[in-house]
Parts: structure tokens; C-alpha cells; sequence
């Protein structure tokens, strides 16, 4: 990490794939960079990070996300809420009613990749605004020491709530273009919130001066399902379940609290597993089914795995399989395991669409063999863990402290699968969900 009191340099790729995410040479953005610097140096960009978790935690965002549209106009998507003991929990998630409460294996998952979708072009307007924006969080994000790399990831192609069911068809993208244009989103929804204290009908009352990227990008709800028009980037939640024998009787599932040095999510809690959906070696036809990306962020992120930054140079996608037990048995047993996608929404906060999913083993010899050499990855400053047997406490104090609304989305998505699968060990009465 540079010294914040002198000139940016070529300490690292944030600057150089910024600017080409922005359209700016690399000699220009460094400059508006060090400008930003001086009135953010490392002091106040710890204030603003103090002041992010403010925000998470007491859950600002997600009322001014449902103000801002719910102010415009009603459409067939709708905002995913959580009932917890009959406290309304709202989220940034929006879905449809055919999107929720699914079964579906994702093994045999109707997955497509369509190589040749063009790429989305934004406006000039929101180029424009993009680029003080983009200097900011490129500051931000190098003295906060966040982890950040470029590489492809899988974007929508098509609009995923068209039809009945659901049909899921990816292209290709770069992570560094999505996070300095749609991924600004979020960057600008907290930074409005922070310089206004909080004040959602002050930010409400600028209109398109309060939020300008967003009013230029996703100006409904309608928006939302719009992905020609960004880079939709996503990825899964997945909730793991794991049968535990006497005297727990119940399913233990490993929730993660988010480290500060992540991209998206900081320091607050989300899923067993959160990842970005994205291939290794470039095997479409293979990589691009969401029960590859599951595995490999299992052993990456539980069993403390290899973790690949940029291009594999595996011959196959799936090489972990032969050096991870603990994985092998869920591709190898698929009759002992429920892996299915149980829900599908955009977060209107991100633009980013998000898959909740649940893996759930069944027989208690798998906590009893692999339990002790699962890990937590980098990606996570803390572990805790749920019991099905009685997880209204633990999910108090999680909602209270501040949750990744992906993950908390395929938590409860979970918790009411594994009550349907197995109502002894998951009897969980007090929750559901809602759609308004």
C-alpha cells in the first residue's frame, strides 16, 4: 500500500484497469487519483469505511433503495423481505413470484453460454459521471488494502425473468470494467448517504442530482431487468448444511463474516460461501453451469483451497476434485446431497443478479469426517455457526450487526428448504419471506 502523502505511482493494476474501465489514459486517472487523495487521504478513508459499516449495519441503503423506486412506480418485479418472527426484514433484492421457492437441481440446471452477445455500451452521460466516481473508489479501495484483480466473469445475456421457468444464459465480461461502471452503484449510494447523514428524503427530494449514476443506469424497476444495458455481473450464495448425529440432531451451517479487504460486502455477515460466478480455464460448456462454480468456491472457501487470480493453468476445471475429499463426495454422491438453486433476483443496490442455493448433506458422517479441516478463507474475518435446531437467536444478532443481502437471501431461501426436507432437524417456525 502507498504512503497517502505521496503522488500515485504504478503501485499495482487499480489505477491502469480503472482508467480502461473508464476510458481514460492511465497518465489522466492517476491524476485525478492524487487529487482525490488529498482530501481523502488513509485517516478519512478509515472514517469513511467506519462510516460504511454505519450504514450496512442499521440498514440506510436498503430503505433508500426501496424508497427511490418504490416512489416511481409498481412493475412485476418486487422487493424481497424476510420475515423473521414477524419482523419485516426488506432487502435490495428483487424478484418475481416464479423466481422463489424453487427445487431446482443444479446439476441439470438449463445453463446456456452465448459467446457472441454484444457487450453493453454505456451513454455518454454516464460515462461522464463515472469517471469522479470511479477516482474515488480506486482511492478508496487502495488504502482500505482491498484484494481486487481483473478477470473474466460471467454476465446475463438475456433477461432471466422472461417465461415461466427459469433459463439462465451467460456471456463473458471483465471484473474491472462491471466494478468502475455498474459496480459504482453501490460506491455512490453510500457515499450519498454518508455526505447527507443519512437523510433518505434529502437524497430523495435531488432526484437525479442525488443520485446521478443510478438515475442514468437503473432508473426503475423496470431497469432492473434490463442487462443489455450494463455489465450484469453476479454470482451465488450458497448456504451449506451439514447433518450433525447425537446430541445436536440438527443441520450446522457456517455463516461468514465478510473481511474488510473484499471488494463488495465489507464486514458484514453473508452465506457459508459468496462468490463471484466465473470460469478458470475458459471451458464454457462446462464452467459456465453455476454446480462448477459451487464446488470450486467450496474448496476455495471451506476447505482453505487454492485460490486462482486470473487464468488457471489446470488442464481441467475441475482439478480439485482428485485433491479434496471433502468436495469429491458431493460430486461423487449426488443421491446423499440436496444441491439445488432455490431463488433468483437482481439486487437493485449492485445491478448485479444473484442465484441463492443451497447444499444441503444429509448424512452426519460427513460433519464427523470433514468438519475439523474445513477453514475459513480470506474472504471472511470470522466464522459462526447455526444450528436448524434454533437459529432465531443467532439470526437476531446477525440482522442486527448488518448482512449481505445476496447471502441472506439463500439463508433464508435455506432455512425454509432444509424445514421441507427435514422438519426434525429443522423445524425453524418463525421465518418466511414476502414479496411486495
Amino acid at each position: 500500500m502507498p504512503d497517502e502523502n505521496l503522488p500515485i505511482k504504478e503501485y499495482g493494476e487499480i489505477v491502469a484497469l480503472a482508467a480502461a474501465a473508464v476510458g481514460l489514459p492511465v497518465s489522466e486517472f492517476r491524476a485525478a487519483v492524487a487529487a482525490v487523495r488529498k482530501r481523502w487521504d488513509r485517516v478519512r478513508t478509515m472514517q469513511i469505511r467506519d462510516e460504511e459499516k454505519v450504514v450496512r449495519s442499521r440498514g440506510f441503503h436498503r430503505r433508500l433503495i426501496r424508497d427511490y423506486y418504490f416512489s416511481r412506480e409498481n412493475t412485476d418485479l418486487q422487493q424481497y423481505t424476510i420475515l423473521l418472527s414477524n419482523t419485516q426484514l426488506p432487502s435490495t433484492i428483487f424478484t418475481k413470484s416464479n423466481r422463489v421457492g424453487l427445487s431446482l437441481p443444479l446439476a441439470s440446471l438449463k445453463t446456456q453460454y452465448v459467446p457472441l452477445a454484444p457487450e453493453p455500451l454505456y451513454s455518454n452521460s454516464f460515462v461522464h459521471l463515472s469517471k469522479s466516481q470511479a477516482a474515488k473508489v480506486a482511492n478508496k479501495l487502495d488504502l482500505l488494502g482491498v484484494q481486487i484483480w481483473d478477470q473474466d466473469l460471467y454476465r446475463l445475456a438475456v433477461d432471466p425473468f422472461v417465461g415461466d421457468k427459469l433459463n439462465l444464459s451467460f456471456s463473458l465480461s471483465r471484473f474491472m470494467r462491471y466494478r468502475f461502471t455498474a459496480g459504482l452503484l453501490e460506491d455512490e449510494v453510500l457515499d450519498s448517504l454518508i455526505s447527507n447523514n443519512n437523510d433518505i428524503d434529502a437524497i430523495l427530494q435531488k432526484h437525479a442530482k442525488g443520485l446521478p449514476l443510478r438515475s442514468e443506469l437503473l432508473p426503475s424497476v423496470d431497469s432492473l431487468s434490463n442487462v443489455t444495458n450494463r455489465i450484469s455481473a453476479g454470482g451465488l450464495a450458497c448456504v451449506v448444511a451439514m447433518a450433525r448425529g447425537t446430541p445436536d440432531n440438527d443441520y450446522c451451517i457456517p455463516l461468514q463474516l465478510r473481511s474488510d479487504r473484499v471488494a463488495e460486502g465489507r464486514g458484514v455477515y453473508t452465506a457459508t460461501i459468496q462468490a463471484w460466478h466465473q470460469p478458470m480455464l475458459g471451458n464454457h460448456q462446462g464452467e459456465v453451469k453455476l454446480y462448477w462454480t459451487v464446488l470450486r468456491e467450496l474448496f476455495e472457501e471451506a476447505f482453505g483451497g487454492e485460490e486462482v487470480q486470473g487464468e488457471s493453468r489446470r488442464l481441467r476445471h475441475d482439478w480439485y476434485l482428485e485433491k479434496c475429499p471433502g468436495v469429491a463426495y458431493i460430486h461423487r454422491n449426488p443421491d446423499a446431497v440436496t444441491l439445488e438453486l432455490l431463488g433468483f433476483g437482481v439486487n437493485a443496490l449492485l445491478g448485479t443478479y444473484d442465484c441463492a442455493i443451497l447444499l444441503a448433506i444429509h448424512d452426519p458422517t460427513y460433519w464427523d469426517t470433514y468438519s475439523s479441516v474445513m477453514m475459513s478463507s480470506w474472504e471472511a474475518k470470522g466464522i459462526t455457526s447455526l444450528s436448524t435446531r434454533d437459529p432465531s437467536p443467532l439470526l437476531k444478532d446477525v440482522f442486527a450487526s448488518g448482512w449481505f443481502d445476496q447471502g441472506m437471501f439463500s439463508l433464508s431461501q435455506g432455512l425454509l428448504r432444509l424445514q421441507q426436507l427435514n422438519p426434525q432437524r429443522a423445524p425453524i417456525p418463525s421465518l418466511g419471506f414476502e414479496l411486495h
